[in-house]
């Protein structure tokens, strides 16, 4: 039996132990409580980047990805949730894997008057309302492509997965307005949390009364995850803001975008340490397919291309290779975190059954400056069938 098999039964078994610990008493009366589900994910990509040389890896593969669910009713207002996400590993899109990671472990009290929750445990971090239709590893369900915007891409350090925190997550809905609030371990999507600082993301969305089209919506973080006794997450003192919009035109055609600002303080004002990034996309949709468009941006506040006074912990998104490294270490890198970033999308989607999606797209990354002379502009086609089950 291969090590890494073995580490995805060991998860998988772990989960399920977890649910039955949540089982309340006399549950065995009570099985249709206990939800089992998920998605897979099964995608070809060929990516090719401007200028590399021969004996560089190619990116033209196929991949796969899981997502499996598990869920229990404690009691009438209370539910466990566990889920765990896999994969072969080592795909250029980085779904995850090889071995098997539980990604979301939390329990939630719902409330009906006032209609409010309240989560306690492992779960996406809630920074703009986009993260509620993000690709997730095995699920792009939500998603009108396959790739996540830049933004998105920088923030949990894939183009297919989400910034998962650990802490406690409160939400409330009253009319119109709802409202959010996490107090976490920072951007650390794991338990470790040696910089011994909390952040806090707050999110509050409107849609008018009168106009049940329209959603707007701001969202804000503040996460200090540099210290002297120890770094996690994003390496930095990291804050930001989000204004985001959607208007649905009818059912499946729609458009929305988001502009955003944050910045990766690194306690050193030599250097330049804000980006502002923005998404614009529209989709329409007529019965069981879609198309769809998008453009997303990325630009630092420095974006010279000379390769210094920029903060060292800012990332740069996108699939031109090779990345520096964060923090920078002796290999450094060659793709110049200070430039610009814009990414195109255009794809669609048929939903061939109520849960089996086939969906493609084709991406052009395109990076504002020359690395040593050479571009690394890249561009790819991704066609996947997802299947949720």
């Amino acid at each position: 039996m291969s090590t890494d098999f073995s580490r995805t039964r060991n998860a998988i078994i772990l989960g399920i132990i977890l649910c039955v610990l949540m089982m309340p008493p006399g549950a065995a009366a009570t099985m249709e409580d206990f939800e089992a589900g998920g998605a897979i994910f099964g995608v070809f990509n060929a990516i090719q980047q401007e200028n590399r040389d021969d004996d560089d890896p190619r990116r033209n593969q196929f991949d796969f990805a899981a997502n499996v669910d598990f869920g229990w009713k404690i009691q009438k207002n209370i539910a466990g949730f566990v889920q765990f996400q896999a994969g072969p590993g080592e795909g250029s899109l980085l779904f995850a894997g090889p071995e098997a990671v539980i990604t979301d472990v939390n329990i939630t009290f719902n409330f009906d008057d006032p209609d409010a929750s309240l989560t306690v445990g492992s779960f996406d971090t809630p920074f703009g309302e986009e993260t509620r239709v993000l690709t997730n590893n095995g699920t792009s369900f939500g998603n009108a492509f396959v790739l996540n915007s830049l933004f998105y891409d920088a923030f949990a350090g894939s183009s297919v997965g989400t910034l998962n925190t650990l802490g406690i997550m409160g939400a409330l809905s009253k009319g119109t307005v709802d409202l959010t609030l996490a107090l976490t371990n920072g951007t650390e999507a794991t338990a470790s949390n040696p910089d011994g600082n909390y952040g806090i993301v707050g999110l509050i969305g409107f849609t008018p009364s009168t106009l049940d089209e329209l959603r707007i919506a701001a969202s804000f973080i503040y996460s200090n995850d540099r210290t002297l006794s120890g770094e996690s997450g994003s390496e930095a003192e990291f804050t930001g803001w989000m204004a985001e919009g959607k208007y649905e035109f009818e059912k499946g055609f729609y458009g929305k975008g988001y502009l955003n600002h944050v910045i990766y303080g690194d306690d050193d004002s030599g250097t330049r340490d804000g980006v502002t990034s923005w998404m614009g996309e529209f989709r329409y949709g007529v019965e069981d397919w879609h198309i769809a468009a998008r453009m997303s941006g990325w630009h630092p506040k420095d974006n010279n291309g000379d390769g210094s006074g920029i903060s060292p912990f800012m990332p740069i998104p996108g699939f031109a290779e090779p990345k520096p490294e964060i923090p920078p270490g002796p290999g450094g890198g060659t793709v110049l975190t200070d430039q610009s970033v814009r990414r195109i999308q255009i794809g669609g989607g048929l939903l061939v059954y109520e849960n089996v999606l086939i969906k493609a797209e084709v991406f052009q990354d395109n990076y504002q400056h020359a690395t040593n002379g050479e571009s690394t502009d890249t561009e790819g086609f991704i066609a996947g069938l997802n299947v949720r089950f």
